[in-house]
């Protein structure tokens, strides 16, 4: 009796003990049913010595009524096993919940009163083993002995079901699991069917030693078999790539002579504790599905992929880990990526070159074909303009064709102004400052501004507040100033691209000292002021900030060179102003250009001047006009008889030259063209220094990049009548004097 005892209390701490050892890989498919059945079925033996020690019936009855629930827990939790050895994992759950009702329902049927006499009654001290009890079986009873086995049958033919299918490895791990359920469902069947007498011996119960060794064995000891099979070793050792195999526990359970060379990989470490950096980079793996990825060490470049590990039996496992190294092709791809990229780039010079190329070539042609229309177009503007004005001198303020006489005359002052503009854009040379009225200025300006604006802006001119009196006179560049307030339009323009208006506004101001704010050290004095109003986007503080800086551009890159606002500061810097911004965000911006107002009294003079010629105050004076447009050489012609002149005529170099050699009177002013078809103006005015010196010579020309030679005053085509009789009563009467 006491070896017997030893035995039920060894097989309950053993089995026990194995559960205990599973107990931190429980989360592992198979291994949760495992424990289950094998602290369920540690109860059998354990409960068997308890009832031996107890005294009493009603206590040993006790440990009876709670043996068979625990009996059919373990049979239960090992057809879950058995299931997912079988490749069923999916179902773990279903199953347990089927499962359940039956061990509930024997501990009801034992311990109700109103269910005595349905499974277990009749509790007694066993006759001939007085340390157990006997009973009466109910109903109950015979499903109870008829389940259990039922269970523990259907256990094995799964399990032999999986061994006549698989070989090698998966066969005999599913005999082996096979007997351990096995061997104490056959001691049990035998007991029930009178095979096996009640003796001081009950076997079954220590069968479920067998039970417990065969599972641990199988589910624990063949693990790392699982996971390479033992047909595949040979080749995955002898890989030069490295290869590792992975399982659940991120612990390295396999690797080649290549993985260990490379990464330290050591069967039983963790992936953390590989050789830097492998650690860090594979200790990333998550989830259950394949991944890849490429990653450099060192010099060295490696692309690696993780695939799961799946098995029939339990579902995911773990991973292998292959890595390739792909150095060759990192530095080829490398090498490609950067020959693709100076490729673009040398492309992207050529085309930039070649666009800047053509740019030049676009502005040089632009610039001779504007001194061409100049040639032409002006000849031409200057005989409308000039009829145009002889017509209206000589008609009464009454006349009914003087209103169409004076369009004629606008119209023609308007193409003059085009041309003008169009030749300011084309010169190169440094231009001189005079006198400029900057409100006439401004609107001369307005036609081109408008074409530049386009149909979606519109220009609103303001010009009523004058204070002071002085007019709007500025010592300045014409064609510089012109040119910066154009700028500061297109960029008004840029700034609305849906549309809007565009206010410009012209007075003449007194200013304190200190009252701007970018030009603080302004001295004061009284200032003509041109504002430049849009309703566009407008700047933040940032840009403002920035807005006069050369190069700085919010447009997209070939929108803009970042030049405009910083090339209009630099010309009003250069005529003594100052410019001032204005700016919020969403609401427009407004541009400020001061410039010092000119003396009344220098425009006065120069009026005055132009008075004395008028009023024939200079005398009578013989001038030679030396034209080959016979249209253009008729209207100076009157255009200088009117101001009381006697005017010769010529129609090219060789004329002018045998008029100069005549016996009769010289001319006091020769005025010439400087091209010409044969001798060119500048040959007359060559041979007019050699041997007429004290005769003046007054050069007219059209052409852009024509110069009048050194010390010869020149008058650009379109003129006006004004125009020209100033510049001939100043040469006449600086040569009288």
């Amino acid at each position: 009796m006491f070896l017997y005892a030893g035995l039920l209390l060894i097989t309950g701490l053993v089995t026990l003990g194995l559960a205990a050892y599973a107990w931190p890989r429980r989360a592992e498919p198979g291994v949760g049913p495992f424990i289950v059945a094998a602290v369920a079925g540690s109860s059998w033996p354990l409960l068997l010595l308890v009832e031996m020690v107890l005294p009493g019936v009603e206590a040993k009855s006790w440990v009876v009524r709670v043996r068979p629930a625990l009996i059919t827990v373990a049979v239960s939790a090992m057809l879950v096993m058995g299931m997912r050895h079988a490749g069923w994992a999916g179902r773990g759950k279903r199953l347990w919940a089927g499962l359940a009702p039956m061990p509930v329902t024997l501990l009801l049927l034992d311990f109700l009163p109103w269910t005595k006499g349905w499974f277990q009654h009749g509790f007694r001290l066993h006759p001939e083993m007085p340390s157990f009890v006997a009973f009466e079986n109910g109903p109950w009873s015979l499903v109870y002995r008829l389940y259990v086995p039922g269970l523990a049958l259907a256990v094995i033919a799964l399990l032999l079901g999986q061994a006549w299918v698989h070989q090698g490895l998966y066969r005999r791990r599913a005999l082996l699991m096979a007997a351990g359920v096995g061997a104490p469902t056959a001691l049990y069947v035998m007991q029930v069917l009178g095979l096996l007498e009640w003796t001081s011996y009950n076997l079954p119960p220590l069968g479920m030693a067998v039970t417990a060794a065969c599972g641990a064995w199988v589910l624990l000891r063949e693990d790392y078999l699982d996971l390479v099979p033992v047909a595949r070793a040979a080749l995955v050792e002898g890989w030069p790539e490295p290869v590792v195999v992975v399982n659940g526990r991120h612990q390295v359970v396999d690797a080649n002579r290549a993985a260990v060379a490379l990464l330290g990989a050591e069967v039983g470490v963790g992936i953390e504790g590989l050789r830097e950096p492998w650690g860090r980079i594979l200790g990333g793996i998550e989830g259950r599905e394949a991944t890849k990825g490429e990653v450099g060490v060192e010099d060295s470049h490696y692309r690696y992929e993780t695939f799961p590990l799946e098995d029939r039996q339990y579902g995911w496992q773990g991973w292998v880990v292959a890595l390739q190294d792909v150095t060759e092709t990192a530095r080829a791809r490398e090498a490609e990526v950067k020959l693709t990229a100076d490729l673009q780039e040398e492309t992207r010079q050529r085309q930039a070159t070649e666009a800047r190329l053509l740019e030049a070539h676009r502005v040089e042609m632009i610039g001779r074909l504007s001194g061409g229309v100049a040639h032409e177009f002006n000849n031409l503007t200057m005989v409308i303009n000039g009829y145009a004005n002889l017509i209206l001198s000589r008609l009464s303020d009454d006349d009914p064709n003087r209103a169409a006489m004076e369009s004629i005359a606008q119209a023609g002052e308007d193409a003059a102004r085009l041309t003008a503009q169009l030749l300011d854009f084309s010169r190169k040379q440094v231009m001189q400052a005079g006198l400029v009225d900057m409100l006439m200025l401004v609107r001369e300006a307005r036609h081109m501004w408008s074409t530049l604006l386009g149909e979606r802006i519109r220009l609103k001119f303001e010009a009523e507040r004058l204070n002071g009196g002085g007019g709007t006179w500025v010592m300045a560049d014409a064609a510089k100033l012109r040119e910066a307030l154009t700028q500061l339009i297109l960029n008004a323009r840029d700034a609305m691209a849906n549309g809007g208006v565009v206010t410009v506004l012209v007075e003449r101001v007194e200013l304190r000292a200190g009252a701007l704010l970018r030009t603080p050290d302004f001295p004061a004095g009284e200032y003509v002021v041109v504002k430049i109003a849009d309703t566009g986007a407008g700047m933040g503080k940032a840009t403002l900030a920035r807005a006069l800086e050369p190069f700085f551009s919010t447009k997209d890159v070939g929108q803009g060179s970042g030049l405009g606002l910083s090339s209009a500061y630099g010309i009003v810097r250069q005529c003594g102003g100052a410019m001032e911004l204005e700016s919020v965000e969403g609401a427009g911006t407004t541009v400020t250009v001061y410039v010092p107002a000119a003396a009344v009294e220098g425009a006065a003079a120069e009026e005055a001047e132009a008075e004395v010629v008028r009023k024939g105050k200079v005398g009578v004076a013989r001038v030679l006009v030396v034209e080959d447009q016979p249209d253009l050489r008729e209207l100076l012609r009157l255009l200088l008889e009117e101001e009381g002149l006697e005017v010769q005529e010529a129609a090219g170099v060789a004329a002018a030259l045998q008029i100069m050699e005549g016996e009769g009177r010289r001319p006091d002013l020769v005025i010439t063209d400087l091209v010409m078809p044969g001798l060119s103006g500048h040959e007359l005015v060559r041979r007019m220094r050699a041997r007429w010196p004290e005769i003046p010579v007054l050069v007219i020309s059209g052409y852009s990049d024509e110069e009048a030679p050194a010390g010869v005053r020149l008058l650009r085509k379109p003129f006006s009548a004004d125009q020209l009789t100033k510049m001939v009563g100043r040469i006449l009467q600086e040569n009288a004097g």
